[in-house]
């Protein structure tokens, strides 16, 4: 080849070279717009479905159950609740369930939803079947998977949750019986021992008998109907969840026609419905090639591998610690769930640590869904923790709390004390944007709620009863725009609180932060400026509580303020359980909130 030919064929290969090169660059490009694109219509699609969720809501319709079907192209996982029936005519409230099910396009649920008697008798349960058919067809009600049981015909008779209540359960729900008054200008402190009202003691009383070896026909009495019904007015049906822990049976799936349904994260709240049932199912995330397997939120409860470079963890033990501070430590039964079945069969052997008794059950490697502990009703211990053993050794997924902050977390009911994998680390963690209930740890079964009115939007907010309106369901959203932002803000960052009714912010009432202000919801969030009574923080306490903080500088020095807190002391009626800014101090017991994910 001569020098000419050669020049030629060099520039001929390097323009083939810059050819191959720009077509590579722009491919890269190209590819990873669309990895953008994907990943920026992922996030659009998520914050179009926490602010408008793809669900159905259904109320009482006849006598046979109504049937859902999964729309075509939406396999994934959804998330059922339920509310049973108030007992009649004035009788004890419908308990609420919920739980997240892996659903195809094509499958269809059959749904029945109680009905409130006017007459004096039992609250019918609103409940999930494979099978269609009648209110009490054998056929149907023996494929149940999920039952939120109705209240019996007494005030009191609450449905129940693994148990039937009995009526010592206030009809207006369960709250501290026992709160000191205002002894120091506002200082909403917990009397010693107090206890949650609503954890049944008398759940053994004649008239309800526990056997989940087979589901009971629906009675026709003035017990509270459920999974396992009651014949006595004064105690509401026992609810029900496929493959939920509970303490004296062993969880496992419902097996209809050789398929096996079980539920996530399920969760039970007796006495908050009035009236009729009602059911609600939302998509939580759709199945794609890219998203197999629903979410883990906590993984230190395990991480599943999507490819081979995945790190993948699993758990082998449980540690659940009392302190020896506490003089009542009891343990009753540790429980760790897998895809609706127990994986931790074995007893509990006791062991110590430094300031600690504890008790571990050691099992196969998992990746564990949900772990559930048991130690004694109506009790707060001091310093409860729980660890799990995984890839990284042992790991808090409850924690003791630090900072001088209450060594409290919550008082324990009959469900016991319950971590999800697929509920937020609550341990360190600060809320990721999404969708809660927000729920005083004073109360078992009561919500921080907007008011059910625009007239009424002036008037302060209170603690209500879970009946599932919008109006209870907060969206949390961290502060980000550029003219609010301040400069920690990623170590301490701000949130706003929006009620999804009719998308209004929590603010402070009265503009200061000034001790019993209030609080209300009567505006849209400001975007163009610092509006600090509508700007909040959170407070992990490590043991899966927080304490909710306004922005605003101190109004008096002489007494700080600065937390929410729900004015269970409040002298008259119209006041109880509004929410209203309590001091600012160390330990802060009745300050305490937790957070429910609903995304």
């Amino acid at each position: 080849m001569n020098k000419k030919g050669f020049a030629i064929s060099t520039v001929i290969y390097g323009l083939s070279i810059m050819g191959v090169l720009i077509v590579s660059i722009l491919m890269g490009i190209m590819s990873t717009t669309r990895a953008n694109n994907r990943e920026f219509s992922k996030i659009v699609e998520d914050e179009l479905n926490r602010f408008s969720r793809t669900e159905v809501n259904l109320a009482p319709s006849g006598s046979n159950t109504q049937i859902y079907t999964v729309p075509q192209g939406e396999s994934g996982w959804y998330r059922i609740e339920l509310w049973g029936a108030q007992g009649g005519p004035n009788g004890g409230l419908g308990a609420y369930t919920s739980g997240i099910i892996e659903l195809k396009e094509g499958d269809e649920l059959n749904i029945y939803v109680g009905k409130h008697p006017t007459s004096t008798a039992s609250g019918e349960e609103t409940d999930v079947r494979i099978n269609s058919g009648s209110y009490q067809s054998s056929s149907s009600y023996n494929t149940r998977i999920m039952v939120a049981a109705g209240g019996g015909s007494s005030s009191g008779a609450s449905g129940g949750t693994i148990y039937g209540y009995s009526n010592q359960m206030t009809p207006t729900g369960g709250r501290i019986n026992s709160i000191v008054t205002q002894t120091s200008a506002g200082d909403f402190k917990l009397a010693s021992g107090s206890n949650l009202i609503g954890s049944p003691t008398g759940y053994a009383n004649s008239g309800l008998t526990y056997n989940s070896s087979a589901a009971k026909p629906h009675q026709s009495g003035t017990g509270g109907d459920g999974y396992v019904p009651s014949s006595n007015a004064n105690i509401g049906g026992v609810s029900f969840i496929a493959g939920y822990a509970m303490p004296n049976t062993t969880a496992a799936p419902v097996t209809v026609s050789g398929k096996k349904y079980f539920f996530y994260d399920g969760k039970m709240i007796p006495g908050v419905n009035p009236g009729n049932g009602k059911a609600r199912i939302s998509r939580v995330a759709k199945k794609t090639d890219d998203m197999p397997n629903l979410p883990r939120k906590n993984t230190k409860l395990g991480k599943i591998a999507k490819n081979p470079t995945d790190s993948e963890i699993k758990v082998t033990q449980i540690r659940d610690c009392l302190a020896t501070t506490n003089t009542n430590r009891s343990w009753a039964k540790i429980k760790a769930i897998k895809d609706g079945y127990e994986v931790a069969l074995s007893g509990m052997a006791t062991t110590t640590k430094s300031g600690y008794e504890c008790r571990v059950v050691s099992f196969s490697p998992t990746v564990l869904d949900e772990i559930a502990v048991w130690h004694k009703e109506n009790t707060d211990y001091q310093n409860h923790t729980i660890e799990v053993y995984n890839n990284n050794g042992w790991q808090y997924v409850k924690a003791p709390t630090s900072g001088g902050e209450t060594t409290l977390s919550e008082t324990e009911t009959v469900n016991g004390v319950r971590i999800s994998a697929y509920q937020p680390d609550y341990t360190t963690t600060l809320p990721e944007n999404g969708n809660y209930y927000i729920v005083p740890v004073l109360t078992e079964n009561k919500v921080l709620s907007a008011r059910k009115a625009a007239s009424d939007d002036l008037n302060i907010l209170k603690v209500e009863n879970l009946v599932g309106e919008k109006r209870q369901i907060w969206s949390i959203e961290k502060v980000v725009e550029e003219k609010i932002r301040k400069n920690d803000y990623a170590t301490n960052p701000e949130y706003k609180i929006i009620e999804l009714a009719r998308f209004k912010a929590l603010e402070i009432h009265l503009d200061e932060n000034k001790l019993g202000n209030g609080v209300y919801a009567p505006e849209v969030f400001n975007y163009n400026a610092r509006n600090e009574i509508a700007i909040w923080k959170f407070t992990p306490l490590g043991n899966g509580t927080y304490k909710i903080q306004t922005v605003m500088e101190i109004f008096d020095t002489s007494n700080p303020t600065g937390n929410l807190c729900p004015n269970t002391s409040a002298p008259t009626a119209a006041d109880k359980d509004s929410v209203v800014i309590s001091p600012n101090r160390n330990p802060n017991d009745t300050q305490r909130f937790k957070l429910i994910s609903l995304d």
